[in-house]
């Protein structure tokens, strides 16, 4: 067992583990248990200049996480039996099948898609705990009772040739062996964080039947420290507490007047630092995806600096996924003329032609114009006024004084209406037989035919990459509608919508190779990392770790009954406080920033407790009123999940400012080390 801080003591901790169990033998298998894949990568190639000089390599050496691990080992004895994976949209659809069968309490907003998320988020929380914790819940309140009855039917009807990670996690510590153990060589588990308790089970197991060492990184808080200890208890209860330590903080603090100018001012010293430093040993991390993300990564790109890391645009906002989810609900809202145009008109969609034809583009000006002229607004109006239209084009061509110029308009726009009539009448034909189809396959291949149609191969090479990624996360999703058929659910225009809209939205394709570019990724990403520089954005309390909320489904007084069994909703403040602190472990120079206020010139709360024991002094010592031009007044300060780190910044209250117009309040001091932007 060995206790390490984060960054580079981590990795050398880590380093010294591995050279021990390989001193003997070079070729030793040896299996390292990651938190996430960053860490994976930078423990590989961190491991992969050797132990000597004269040996600058490693072998032997398997790296995974305990999902993938659960996966190698119980997967083939789960498949064995005729089960297979259960995707989220197949446990979003059996949760749907269980309200539509029993809504219970639900009865009201059992059709609403929120209700079936919210219900699903439910059964992902109550899949980690056993039955007598589940009783536990019912017994708190009616409405827990009903959240736990969903959750047991949709649980049967998944284990009815399905699992998940759950059952892939518990089937391997059930079924692991020693002799399957001894393959895995010595385990190695570095930086556990917080662990599932089907985790934990597996983690344990392992350290049973083969030698494991877990290398724990630890940051001196100890209820941000609290989930890492209470996992390494779980897999070596022999093992001592981590020692006491001080928590890191930052000397460099700089502060804008909102997000879009604090981002412009982290770019420009970013711009510094690569004069001086690889790309790839600085990484900038947010605190908030909303808007630090995006305006990040516009910010670099314009800065011309490469950036790897999660990608801030889901599928879901890509024109292939929007084509496919605008014409579902065009036809569920009845075919409104803006909708139809609105969802055609990204791409260069064809028109439905024979074969030969296939390849006309569907010229959306002329055909915005044409149902403007006609009066199209929805519904049958698409055949009913365009076939009026058309008739009227064909009377005025009947003319011979014509000119040639308008007789070619009158022609064209004649041609155009006809074009037109027939796609809609298609269209709407194609979208009536999949919210006739009695199942999800049918759905699947209509839309998939409706897409082919529309965006035939030809045109594909045409498309930005991003759309053509796109175009293949769409078609992945569609193909994943089939295992819907096992559901007891029907396949509807609202259903198919509502699960593809899931499914694309939560598709964030990753953006660059890490390792080349500067990172950009959020800051529960850091455990794990390695840097020479460092920047933390975003960091006021009401970004990081944001506003505290309770399950409405699973408030904190039934968690509480089961003894914690079911996790605190807190462990998300706490998992965001222990990667921050993470972050300033894992580079020599880090610098923090936040903004006063927000591009709409709200003010925000105050900056996050723990950038520097004088900053959260100065966040709370309550001095003269503010400069003249900054953000306004600034909004009461939000409760941290991190206590100042300094006891004079404890010892002194958070007030209230003052508003602009006058008041009797305090305002705050902005800290002499901070630089001003």
């Amino acid at each position: 067992m060995t206790w390490t801080s984060y960054g580079r003591s981590a990795l050398d901790a880590l380093t010294q583990v591995v050279a021990h169990l390989k001193q003997d033998d070079p070729l030793r298998p040896v299996t390292l248990v990651v938190p996430s894949n960053i860490a994976g990568i930078v423990a590989r190639r961190h491991l992969a200049r050797g132990f000597h000089p004269d040996r600058p390599a490693i072998a032997g050496l398997w790296i995974t996480t305990l999902p993938r691990l659960a996966e190698q080992l119980a997967a083939p004895q789960l498949t064995g039996t005729g089960r297979r994976p259960a995707t989220r949209a197949f446990v979003g659809a059996t949760v749907r099948g269980v309200l539509l069968d029993n809504p219970g309490v639900f009865g009201e907003v059992a059709d609403h898609p929120s209700t079936a998320r919210a219900l699903a988020r439910a059964h992902h929380d109550l899949r980690d705990v056993d039955d007598s914790a589940c009783d536990l819940v019912s017994g708190t309140s009616s409405l827990c009772a009903e959240v736990v009855r969903v959750h047991r039917a949709a649980r049967e009807r998944i284990a009815d040739g399905h699992y998940d990670e759950t059952d892939l996690l518990h089937t391997a510590a059930a079924t692991l062996t020693a002799d399957r153990a001894a393959e895995l060589g010595s385990i190695v588990i570095y930086l556990p964080q917080d662990l599932t308790h089907a985790e934990t089970a597996l983690a344990a197991t392992l350290a049973g039947l083969t030698d494991t060492h877990v290398v724990a990184g630890h940051t001196g808080d100890p209820r941000a420290d609290a989930a890492v200890t209470e996992s390494v208890a779980a897999i070596a209860p022999d093992d001592p507490p981590p020692p006491l330590r001080t928590p890191p903080t930052v000397q460099r603090v700089m502060h804008a007047s909102d997000s879009d100018d604090e981002v412009r001012c982290v770019v420009r010293d970013v711009v510094q630092t690569l004069r001086t430093t690889p790309a790839h040993r600085v990484a900038v991390l947010y605190a908030a995806r909303d808007p630090y993300g995006r305006l990040l990564h516009e910010h670099l790109a314009a800065a011309g600096i490469e950036v790897n890391g999660p990608g801030v645009r889901p599928v879901a906002e890509r024109a292939v996924a929007r084509l496919v989810l605008g014409l579902l609900e065009t036809a569920r809202t009845g075919y409104r003329r803006a909708d139809v145009l609105r969802a055609v008109g990204e791409l260069p969609v064809t028109i439905f032609e024979d074969s030969d034809r296939a390849t006309t583009t569907l010229p959306l000006p002329l055909w915005e114009r044409i149902t403007r002229e006609a009066g199209v607004v929805s519904g049958d109006d698409w055949h009913e006024r365009l076939d009026f239209h058309r008739r009227s084009l064909e009377q005025q061509l009947e003319d011979e004084d014509l000119y040639d110029s308008t007789r070619d308009r009158l022609t064209r726009h004649r041609d155009a209406t006809a074009s037109m009539q027939h796609f809609m009448a298609t269209l709407r034909e194609r979208l009536a037989d999949l919210d006739r189809t009695p199942t999800w396959t049918g759905a699947a291949e209509v839309l998939h035919g409706i897409l082919e149609d529309l965006l035939p191969p030809s045109t594909h090479r045409h498309l930005p990459p991003a759309e053509q990624h796109a175009l293949v996360t769409v078609r992945s999703a569609l193909g994943q509608l089939r295992a819907l058929d096992s559901t007891p659910t029907s396949p509807s225009l609202a259903g198919v919508e509502e699960i593809l809209g899931l499914e694309l939205d939560g598709a964030l394709p990753r953006v660059g190779t890490f390792g080349q570019g500067v990172l950009v990724a959020p800051v529960e990403q850091a455990v794990g990392l390695d840097l020479d520089a460092l920047y933390v954005v975003g960091l006021t309390e009401d970004l990081c770790p944001g506003t505290l909320r309770e399950d409405s489904l699973l408030p904190e007084r039934a968690r509480e009954a089961t003894g914690w069994a079911l996790r605190s909703s807190r462990r998300r403040a706490d998992r965001t406080h222990r990667s921050l602190l993470a972050a300033f472990d894992s580079a020599p120079h880090v610098t923090a920033s936040f903004p006063r206020g927000t591009c709409a010139g709200t003010p925000t709360g105050s900056p996050r407790a723990g950038c520097s024991p004088r900053c959260a002094r100065s966040a709370a010592t309550p001095t003269s009123p503010p400069p003249s031009g900054s953000a306004g007044p600034a909004a009461p300060a939000t409760p941290s999940t991190a206590p100042p780190l300094s006891p004079a910044a404890c010892a002194r209250p958070r007030t209230r400012p003052p508003s602009r117009s006058g008041g009797s309040g305090r305002t705050w001091q902005a800290s002499p080390r901070t630089t001003r932007s």
